[in-house]
């Protein structure tokens, strides 16, 4: 196995969440029911005093609003949209990072310290979360790995000093059941154990195939998960942890629904068109060829701790393995106009490392990362009975296949980093820091278009890779970066400080792997300015935060042909500001936070739409940026009563959390837009009087709200196909402790 150094400490800060539950780590210390100190970086920190937005979800919020995935956080955080999107989670942040085409995540995911390089390894692994931690604007200075914005850091329960655990067991409508369960086993004072496994099933699908001889319903199936964490003391400041981890998903969740009837072009060269169905109602599919998908994951983790107090050393060394195998009817109809088969496979090794040190008026981080990514795929489209593009003279003949091969695509990263704070007085305090970054890729393409023949298989050459102009196939490219970041705090009182930043941040660029034979595209760049107050006054918590980002080069994901690709788009400008509070009394919590947002193109992009092509070039100058809402409210109330049934309280819970109109293409177009809505989730759970047991209805989208969490466009059919939203959807959920 390879070795390399890496440096992965970032700030473990804990926000009061929608009910002030504190986090479950062993150096946090209630003070009083709205403050919470937290170990971060080696010191002890009040999640109030550190200076960026950060949205911390305890466990008990996590269990109260059925959080199960990362997208599930899209009602809690600020600034936070995206959802699920072909079957892969897909998140933004202040309107940055969504891409899932297998490049660098501008919003980069960590588990239990590991960067997780593809967001679809972290979907399947989120059980037994004892704490996430949000990270809003470019983080680089604190990370292994470099984004630019924003990180998501999800800490799993770690194992206790003595036997117990718990066991929660749900069924929902839509034939949807789970059972998970954490067992703390330790083998002495000094070493522990927790074994924790989830088993998920969806019997019925959310998406309806209203085709009678089609492949069935789709968005359901099926998951098993474990982990193993081992942890030890190997002497009075020394902890070792040892943590293993398996998941599985099948099912039929990559799906395309079409939205809307095929442009009369489109009909005009696919006249099979004439005789598919368009299903014209929410969450319907007329598909007909076969639907399926085969998720493995497996990782192990390694952590070794050292901390002497002042001086602090942490070494994190991972490996993950990922499959992927699954098969889509790619133009959903009721004809075989393009279904498609695709494998996937990644194995990644990292290593972190990170220096901690706390003397005097300075407080620094000074680390290293490296990672060695190898990623393969395989993609088929096949074209049973030919088909032509818009805009295109030349189709496909009946019989022919289109088909991309990446094997292997090679990603190699090293980084230094540096963060300091000096307490330049007792109230203001300089923050500094700087990361240095390089970056390799190496890939080797072997693409084409495949015609049948009376003598077999005939590739045609103009397509192909290799080619004339690359007869291996083999591209490479490289990148590096400087990326500082510099601020001020000041504590205006023990209960209110402000703080100001300047930061920037880096995503790398890659290749279009599906796209032609060593199309690449650029890397991203941004330049976020951020002004913050936090505030604790009483028994009410209010943070108040205003950014600035200067964006260039965006990783824009368009469809060209049958396969999604990632282009740049000179510049965009995105500015906004935030609002987050909670209040608790008694028995009554309040939590809200609201968002303004302007997030939108500079000039220089132009674009063709293939589905208004008589409009030409298009200047996306002035038109919003995808998956970034101008406007979004979360606001959520939680109540317990005295014991009314059998000696154990009630506690009540209500959720809104609303969104304003959403773009998901450059064009401005309101027809690639999802319109504003609102959701509604609630629950009642009943606890008995010693917290053993437990009793949870609970209710997601009671309103029964349509809508879209993705769309793009299709230039074969001249339409928009898009991926919903989870339905309405009531259940049980029985829990026990121990």
């Amino acid at each position: 196995m390879k070795r390399a150094l890496l440096c992965s400490c970032g700030i473990l800060a804990t926000a009061i969440g929608s009910s002030p539950a504190f986090a479950q780590d062993a150096a946090a210390e209630e003070v009083d029911q709205n403050v919470i100190i937290v170990t971060a970086n080696k010191r002890e920190q009040n999640v109030q005093d550190v200076p960026s937005s950060v949205t911390a979800v305890t466990a008990e919020t996590l269990e109260a609003r059925g959080v199960s995935d990362p997208s599930d956080l899209i009602a809690i955080v600020p600034n936070l949209s995206g959802g699920t999107s072909r079957g892969d989670t897909a998140l933004a942040i202040r309107g940055v990072g969504l891409t899932v085409l297998g490049s660098s995540p501008g919003v980069a995911i960590h588990v239990d310290g590991v960067y997780q390089p593809r967001p679809q390894m972290a979907d399947i692994a989120q059980v037994d979360i004892g704490q996430v931690e949000v990270l809003r604007g470019p983080q680089g200075t604190l990370y292994g790995r470099n984004a630019n914005g924003g990180v998501i850091n999800f800490k799993t329960t770690k194992p206790g000093s003595e036997v117990g655990g718990y066991v929660r067991a749900s069924y929902a409508t839509f034939d949807e059941y789970k059972i998970e369960g954490g067992l703390d086993l330790p083998i002495s004072d000094a070493v522990r154990v927790r074994f924790t496994g989830k088993r998920w099933e969806r019997g019925k699908g959310f998406v309806k195939n209203i085709n009678p001889n089609g492949s069935g319903d789709v968005d359901k199936g099926d998951s098993l998960f474990g982990r193993i964490h081992l942890e030890a003391d190997l002497g009075p400041d020394v902890t070792a942890s040892l943590i293993g981890t398996f998941a599985r998903r099948r099912g039929e969740f990559i799906y395309f629904t079409q939205v809307g009837t095929p442009l009369p072009q489109a009909v005009a060269q696919n006249p099979i068109l004439n005789t598919a169905t368009f299903p014209t109602r929410a969450r319907q599919t007329a598909q007909n060829d076969p639907v399926s998908q085969n998720r493995r994951y497996k990782g192990i983790t390694g952590i070794l701790e050292w901390n002497s107090g002042d001086f602090g050393i942490k070494s994190i060394t991972a490996y993950q393995h990922y499959k992927d195998e699954f098969s889509a009817d790619f133009d959903a109809l009721d004809v075989s106009q393009s279904p498609r088969q695709d494998q996937q496979e990644a194995k990644t090794f990292t290593q972190e490392l990170n220096f901690t040190l706390n003397t005097g008026p300075l407080k620094a981080v000074v680390g290293g990362f490296y990672m060695d990514d190898e990623f393969s795929n395989k993609l088929d489209f096949q074209f049973p009975v030919g088909i032509f593009q818009l805009g295109s003279p030349a189709g496909l003949p009946p019989g022919s296949t289109l088909s991309f091969s990446s094997d292997p695509y090679k990603t190699k990263s090293k980084a230094v980093f540096a963060d300091f704070t000096v307490d330049v007085t007792d109230r203001l305090l300089l923050l500094g820091g700087i990361r240095y970054s390089e970056d390799s890729q190496r890939i080797r393409e072997v693409n084409g278009i495949f015609v049948q023949t009376p003598g077999g298989p005939f590739q045609i050459p103009p397509t192909a890779c290799p080619n004339p102009n690359n007869l291996t196939g083999e591209s490479a490219v490289k990148f590096s970066s400087t990326t500082p970041r510099v601020g001020l705090q000041y504590r205006a009182s023990d209960d209110s400080n402000l703080y100001a930043s300047y930061s920037q941040g880096f995503k790398i660029g890659g290749f279009n792997y599906r796209g032609g034979c060593g199309a690449s595209y650029g890397s991203e760049k941004l330049t976020a300015y951020e002004i913050g107050s936090k505030n604790q006054f009483g028994d009410l918590t209010l943070n108040v935060a205003g950014f600035y980002y200067d964006y260039k080069d965006l990783q824009v994901e368009q469809l060209v042909g049958f396969s999604f690709v990632l282009n740049n788009a000179p510049k965009a400008k995105v500015y906004g500001a935030e609002v987050e509070t909670s209040y608790r009394a008694g028995p009554l919590t309040l939590n809200a936070n609201a968002s303004l947002m302007s997030a939108r193109y500079g000039a220089g992009f132009l674009n063709l739409d293939l589905l208004d092509a008589a409009a030409g070039l298009q200047n996306t100058d002035g038109n919003a940026l995808s998956n970034a809402p101008d406007f979004s409210a979360n606001i959520g109330a939680s109540y317990e009563t005295d014991p009314v049934i059998a000696g154990g309280a009630l506690t009540f819970r209500a959720d809104l959390s609303y969104k304003s109109r959403i773009f998901f293409r450059e064009f401005g177009n309101n027809a690639d837009s999802q319109p504003g809505y609102a959701l509604v989730d609630a629950s009642v759970t009943w606890r008995s009087e010693d917290e053993r047991f437990s009793v949870r209805a609970f209710g997601r989208n009671l309103t029964g709200k349509d809508y879209f969490q993705s769309l793009a466009s299709s230039s074969s059919t001249g339409t928009r196909f898009v991926t919903w939203g989870s339905p309405r959807q009531v259940g049980l959920e029985l829990g026990l402790n121990f």
